[in-house]
């Protein structure tokens, strides 16, 4: 959309620059741990893509934002929100005041947003625009309008209450294995040598399957730096062996599983007691939510499914040559190891 008729403008700025970033990504309602100032900074450290905020405005007032990297494939340029390989489920726009806001109101904001997108991938001369929305954002229609591919993906989440009612909602399988196992193995908030326990081990896991390891060196440690006690270990012991842990995140009133338990011993429940003590930390923390992110990988929903979770669905929308688009979610197969 050409700027001297639109109703909106739009520019490119740095996380440093947005000033006004940190307000907006607390009060929007759509907003994750992933959007968050802390999160992005880190990302902007650690990795080359440095993270760049598109803001959409009209007159003085912001009505959207979209944090993203610009990403170099060959002679290729590629718009990314959120980048690939750094564990970060979500990201896509903010718009401010957008639940309160009427019907015709939110389509013209959703509108002016996909119009910018558009203007900054003709400007950059990007090929290819990859997002993935945060759930509650489901009205993909004006970025249809605008030759983007919208594709649902899914997450499980579970409502958490009081912990009698939440072991009654554990398929009886699950029930069994953590009760003839919980005595022998322990579970406890994790030390900065489990932190780096855990990373050795992901890291050798991924090795013996001859895959990258999932999130750079240093990543997590500058992710607890920022993060604080928002950024929880669950780790898993029988008498004082390390047997396995889980990555959580608090955000708001929802704990999330982020970067899943590691295999264990064989013939030992561990995943399944390190996600019931999860969910047990949750309810004692006030959380009341708990998400096991992997719903869209068969293999792991397999397991999550146990738990008896409801599925929470979310967009990831895509713009791009089928050759450019086909090369990258390739890419993102081998990365996890689901070719």
């Amino acid at each position: 959309m050409d700027k001297l008729t639109s109703p909106w403008v739009s520019h490119e700025e740095t996380l440093s620059e947005a000033g006004y970033y940190p307000e907006l990504a607390s009060a929007s309602q759509h907003s994750t741990i992933f959007h968050s100032p802390e999160w992005l900074k880190v990302v902007s450290c650690i990795d080359l893509r440095r993270v760049q905020i598109l803001r959409v405005a009209q007159g003085q007032e912001t009505i959207g934002v979209l944090p993203h990297v610009h990403l170099r494939h060959g002679p290729l340029r590629v718009i990314l929100s959120p980048p690939a390989g750094l564990g970060m489920q979500y990201l896509g726009p903010l718009i401010p005041h957008f639940e309160g806001m009427k019907q015709d109101k939110r389509e013209r904001r959703l509108d002016a947003i996909a119009g910018a997108v558009i203007e900054h991938m003709r400007s950059t001369r990007s090929r290819l625009c990859q997002m993935r929305w945060t759930p509650g954002l489901a009205d993909a229609r004006a970025f249809q309008w605008q030759g983007f591919e919208a594709l649902p993906r899914y997450s499980y989440v579970l409502p958490l209450s009081d912990e009698k009612s939440m072991w009654e909602r554990l398929k009886q399988e699950a029930r069994l294995h953590i009760k003839r196992h919980s005595e022998a193995i322990s579970t406890s908030v994790g030390t900065d040598g489990d932190w780096s326990t855990f990373e050795d081990r992901t890291r050798a896991r991924y090795a013996d399957q001859g895959l990258t390891a999932p999130l750079p060196a240093t990543y997590l440690r500058a992710l607890r730096a920022e993060l604080g006690d928002r950024l929880v270990l669950m780790v898993a012991r029988r008498a004082g062996e390390w047997l396995g842990a889980a990555a959580l995140i608090r955000f708001r009133e929802r704990l999330i599983l982020w970067q899943g338990a590691l295999k264990g011993t064989p013939g030992l429940p561990v995943n399944d007691i390190l996600v019931w003590n999860s969910i047990q930390f949750g309810c004692e923390a006030g959380c009341r939510e708990f998400e096991l992110m992997g719903a869209n990988t068969k293999r792991i929903s397999e397991f999550k499914a146990k738990f008896n979770p409801g599925l929470e669905t979310y967009l990831e929308l895509r713009k791009g040559p089928p050759f450019v688009s086909s090369a990258f979610k390739l890419a993102a197969r081998l990365r996890s190891g689901n070719p």
